[in-house]
């Protein structure tokens, strides 16, 4: 709830720079929706690991090793989550962009200006982050 609000605040906030009309709540309810895309990568991710680390699948021996951890990283499925993880993230960035472009009756390209600051950055990391590198 906290990441929210302050997201929120954050679209506000740089909005007005570009003279936004609309209220908070308004805004807030807008960016709020734009997390479903994470929650939707969050329960793939919760189910990948419940799979993986089933106490069944991994061997006394590598369990907490390092080996183990870069078995569990390189499992095709942990990629795929990874990708998904990427690719929810720029999906994100597109549903605040619309978010604050209709809450703020901004144009576009100044939605854009107004989430890049926070969206950009999340997006590269993310990407970075992945295991295909």
């Amino acid at each position: 709830v906290a990441g929210w609000l302050l997201v929120s605040g954050v679209f506000f906030w740089i909005s007005k720079l570009f003279d936004g009309q609309g209220n908070f709540r308004s805004l807030a309810m807008y960016v709020a929706w734009g997390f479903t895309p994470q929650a939707l990568s969050s329960i793939y991710s919760v189910i990948t690991i419940a799979v993986l680390l089933c106490p069944a699948e991994i061997s006394g021996s590598v369990r907490g090793s390092v080996t183990g951890i870069a078995q569990v990283n390189s499992h095709p499925a942990v990629v795929a989550g990874s990708i998904l993880s990427a690719a929810c993230l720029v999906w994100t960035a597109f549903l605040w962009i619309f978010a604050v472009k209709h809450a703020r009756q901004l144009s576009l390209r100044e939605a854009m200006y107004t989430v890049a600051p926070v969206a950009g950055p999340l997006v590269l990391h993310s990407i970075s982050q992945l295991p295909i590198w």
